[in-house]
């Protein structure tokens, strides 16, 4: 788990809000064990894990947290109203896919309101069982419980912490099952509680600006499967009818009939008790199990739509694909070795050309930007005349045209359907 915690750190530091609430968990109920030698295992498998990511960030003289930081997008010019509305109305649409690449349409963010509501829903879904309640006698003899070897609790927890992630579904529909005696059953086990607990703790993200940001964006479906659980749960139960839980009567007078058959998950034994599924409280259920399903419905159309218009993009994706294999063919007849373009001009040219051609990253007002890899933009700077790549209608190409204007013999324009090349005169 340590090594895959320090790999991830390449990601994006959106998933760590992920590793620290994990550790959270873990500094919660094994604390005396971190303290020995597993605590030393995990850390030391943490730093190999991001250990090339570190050497290479001290080799280059630059602070790992910067570079990652700085990986993230946060030193891009923008305000903080720009960020927050990227970061709570674009960016969970984007993230859940619901969005074309470039672009939400009016309709597609209504999953930015939706997730703060989920949020709040599945938190308290998930704490209410880690609350102390006062033990219940049994009505019956109770067995007790073997005892579990602590290195085998302490190995369970350290893999289901991770493997939650990738079998969210599985994990919670056990919690929901576990769960259905209600809250006067008898005390809760251990794992149950460790299961609770990062279930409320996987509800924690981060905001991020999600321009260029959808590639890191897919690791927040992690949440996913915890943020739909309680409409899953809502949907499948039934109206609440007096038929629902018949029980017997002998399941109490409270009318919970946690031990009773025929009771039913959401607690509405009880033949004939007040909290059957009669009044207001039958009304309630059924409309929350309609507004459940209305939503589950909405997140499969919404995808669906969107898989629908990614599969109607793969032509012009195709064609954007061949105008920057003819950009590459130009340059290379050119004898063009060395430019400077923008991020990600710069990262798909270097790959498509096998590093044929270095590009050392600008901004938009022609000063250096964030270039990965500190020798491509040395190599550049070094070159005797190194050109410019921009996209066709781009701020880049904005600028580098007044200034052809305003120095006419300084660069020769080069056109390619969607580039514009911009040559030194020598």
């Amino acid at each position: 788990m340590g090594f895959l915690a320090g790999l991830m750190v390449w990601v994006d530091p959106l998933v760590l809000p992920y590793m620290a609430a994990t550790g959270v968990v873990l500094l919660a109920h094994r604390w005396r064990e971190l303290r020995g030698r597993a605590g030393a295992l995990l850390g030391a498998a943490a730093l190999v894990g991001a250990g090339p990511l570190l050497v290479h960030s001290l080799a280059a003289g630059r602070d790992p947290l910067a570079a990652v930081l700085a990986a993230s997008g946060s030193g891009q010019p923008a305000g903080w109203a720009d960020r927050l509305f990227g970061g709570l109305v674009l960016g969970p649409p984007m993230g859940m896919g619901f969005c074309s690449p470039s672009d939400c349409a009016p309709g597609q963010l209504w999953w930015a309101i939706a997730l703060p509501l989920l949020l709040l829903t599945t938190t308290i879904s998930a704490y209410r069982p880690l609350r102390p309640t006062p033990p219940t006698p049994p009505t019956h003899p109770t067995h007790p419980t073997p005892p579990t070897h602590p290195a085998s609790t302490s190995a369970s927890l350290l893999w289901r912490s991770w493997t939650v992630a990738v079998r969210g579904s599985r994990q919670l529909s056990k919690i929901s099952r576990s769960g259905a005696g209600g809250r006067g059953g008898p005390a809760r086990s251990g794992g149950r509680r460790h299961r609770d607990a990062r279930r409320l703790h996987r509800q924690q993200r981060r905001g991020s600006h999600p321009g260029g940001k959808l590639p890191v964006l897919s690791c927040l479906l992690i949440s996913v499967p915890a943020l739909l659980w309680p409409l899953w749960s809502a949907a499948r139960r039934t109206a609440g009818t007096g038929t629902a839980g018949t029980g017997t009567a002998g399941t109490g007078t409270a009318g919970t009939g946690t031990a009773g058959p025929g009771t039913g998950g959401a607690g509405m034994g009880g033949m004939g008790g007040t909290r059957g599924g009669g009044g207001a409280g039958g009304r309630w259920r059924g409309a929350t199990r309609i507004a459940a399903v209305m939503v589950l419905a909405a997140t499969l159309g919404t995808a669906a739509v969107a898989t629908a218009g990614a599969v109607d993009a793969a032509p012009a994706a195709r064609a954007a694909e061949a105008r920057h294999a003819e950009l590459v063919a130009v340059l290379r007849a050119r004898g063009v070795r060395h430019v400077y373009g923008g991020y990600w001009t710069c990262n798909r040219l270097t790959f498509a050309t096998r590093e044929d051609v270095l590009c050392a990253v600008v901004n938009d007002d022609l000063r250096p930007g964030h270039d990965r890899y500190l020798p491509y933009r040395r190599a550049v700077r070094q070159s005797a005349a190194p050109a410019w790549v921009a996209p066709d209608g781009s701020p880049l190409a904005a600028r580098l045209d007044e200034r052809r204007h305003a120095d006419p013999a300084a660069l020769d324009l080069v056109t390619v359907p969607g580039w514009r090349i911009y040559l030194p005169r020598r």
